[in-house]
């Protein structure tokens, strides 16, 4: 058989006695270069896939119940009848449900199964040193899950995001509100998280890629790398567009003053004109923006306007100032009142974003049917929230948070200085804490408020969670009692929504025979 180029590439051959040209004379005539693209070019229309290069690490796929057992059992071998037992077999799954990219009920169930009896277990320790520590770790391991559940969470009708660092929920509050309606964010948290956002301009292109599905890696890294601080989140929900409006619902040792649907705007400042230049010049040369300032000693008509131009950061702002507000030092409120002479407000500002922001009491006592003592304010709430879908955001320290909440105070990073007696009061101010925010759930479903999608924070500040390095993660809530009440928020809304926050095999089906049919129309 002759070799492909057994003549000189560019030589010449006639046609055969047919008058068409064979492959070998088609290469031989265009070159041989000329003619493997040609057949490249064919083999890519024929539909066949590319070959990709097989990865290092090959993720588990596996299906049947019997291959789950198998693999149960090994972790199973490493188990003893001890509690410290129980925590390797845990370990050894978490860790192989970290590798299956495949969704399974039978390891859910048997995962959910083997936390559930180490939470008996580390209730029932009697050394409180020891269960101190245990529930630290039940907490770790569940925490390595996060990512795995949020990929599982896409299967539910009303998909619960769970997160290590409050700013992480908000590409799912992004991704979630490109696709649907997702109503008002009601941000249950004892923090605003309305902390100014630098380079406003590149999220908000950020964004607008993301709308036209251009440039999305480029896109996801730039909103990583601004809004990367945890106390920046809705702030950026805010610069997204995606939310016009906006509740708090704060808890009662927070003292930032109640309020329904008032308007404020969140915009960089511009460079200062010449009565805020004259002000700033009176500064002291080497820190102009803290020292001798009149703005930062309370002469000047807006404190704190001296830290906005020098920090060129993206804030909240409001247009007018209520006599109630009078009372509230400016410096402990998340907002600045316009002055007079910054108006109108494009003379002053840019990137103005409009929104409007409720604040309220949410730990009231109430019954589930929407009575009790707190009907009242439960009646204004229904006004901030209309009827409909909403999301759900909820921050663990809601219910108890180191740096403000009563029986819970103590320093970021010290040890837990409590006792059994103290701990187990603490549990129960948490107990009731849970229960008032079920009540308060079931309310809402009943007068047809059910949220578009749920997002748990939990506030804590863990080396190895959903950031690759801990910048931006702060400790606010007891990590001692964090798995407990993520347990308990995810137990109520179960209760409240029943399946419609599981995931189901069904529904993912169903969404691929969606997509497939799509792509077949397209």
């Amino acid at each position: 058989m002759p070799l492909l180029f057994s003549k000189p590439i560019l030589s010449l051959e006639a046609p055969n006695a047919s008058g068409s040209l064979t492959l070998h004379s088609l290469f031989l005539r265009f070159g041989g270069w000329v003619g493997l693209s040609l057949v490249g070019l064919l083999w890519l229309l024929s539909g066949k896939p590319r070959l990709k290069p097989k990865p290092v690490f090959q993720p588990l796929k596996t299906q049947t119940v019997a291959e789950w057992k198998t693999l149960a059992k090994r972790c199973e071998a490493l188990s003893d009848d001890s509690t410290q037992g129980l925590f390797r077999e845990l370990d050894c799954l978490v860790s192989m449900r970290r590798t299956i990219t495949s969704y399974s009920p039978n390891l859910e169930i048997l995962l959910r199964q083997k936390f559930r009896e180490l939470f008996s277990l580390v209730q029932a320790e009697m050394d409180f040193g020891v269960a101190l520590e245990q529930w630290q770790m039940l907490y770790r391991l569940s925490a390595k899950l996060y990512i795995s559940k949020n990929k599982d969470a896409e299967r539910a009708e009303i998909p619960v995001y769970v997160v290590n660092s409050h700013h992480l929920a908000l590409p799912f509050w992004i991704k979630e509100g490109l696709r649907r309606d997702v109503g008002p964010l009601f941000h249950l948290d004892t923090h605003s998280d309305m902390r100014p956002i630098p380079d406003p301009a590149d999220v908000k292109k950020a964004i607008e890629d993301l709308r036209r599905g251009r440039n999305i890696r480029d896109a996801w890294h730039t909103i990583a790398h601004t809004i990367d601080d945890c106390a920046m989140p809705v702030a950026g929900a805010v610069l997204s567009g995606i939310y016009k409006d906006i509740v708090w619902g704060r808890p009662s040792w927070t003292l930032t003053p109640d309020f329904l649907r008032r308007n404020f705007f969140f915009a960089l400042l511009k460079k200062p004109f010449h009565k805020d230049r004259d002000k700033l010049s009176q500064s002291s040369p080497r820190h102009p923006h803290r020292r001798h300032s009149p703005l930062a000693t309370g002469q000047a008509d807006w404190p704190g306007l001296n830290e906005d131009l020098w920090e060129g950061r993206f804030r909240m702002y409001s247009m007018d100032k209520p006599a109630s507000d009078n009372r509230w030092n400016p410096v402990m409120l998340d907002w600045r009142y316009v002055p007079q002479h910054h108006k109108p407000l494009p003379r002053t500002y840019k990137h103005v974003t409009p929104f409007r922001w409720s604040v309220m009491l949410t730990d009231f006592p109430i019954q589930p049917n929407g009575r009790g003592k707190g009907r009242t304010i439960f009646q204004s709430l229904l006004k901030a929230i209309p009827k409909g879908r909403f999301t759900l955001d909820i921050d663990l320290d809601y219910f108890a948070s180191i740096d403000a909440s009563p029986k819970f105070r103590r320093e970021r990073g010290k040890p837990v200085k409590t006792d059994a007696d103290g701990f187990a009061k603490q549990r129960k101010i948490l107990t009731a804490r849970l229960k008032r925010f079920a009540n308060l759930l079931h309310a809402l479903r009943r007068v047809g408020r059910v949220p578009a999608l749920v997002t748990i924070a939990d506030s804590t500040k863990l080396n190895f969670a959903l950031d690759s390095v801990t910048e931006g993660q702060s400790e606010y809530t007891p990590q001692e009692h964090t798995y407990f009440l993520h347990q308990g928020v995810r137990d109520i809304l179960i209760q409240v929504y029943g399946k419609k926050v599981i995931p189901s095999r069904s529904r993912a089906r169903r969404k691929r025979r969606l997509v497939s049919r799509s792509s077949k129309t397209l």
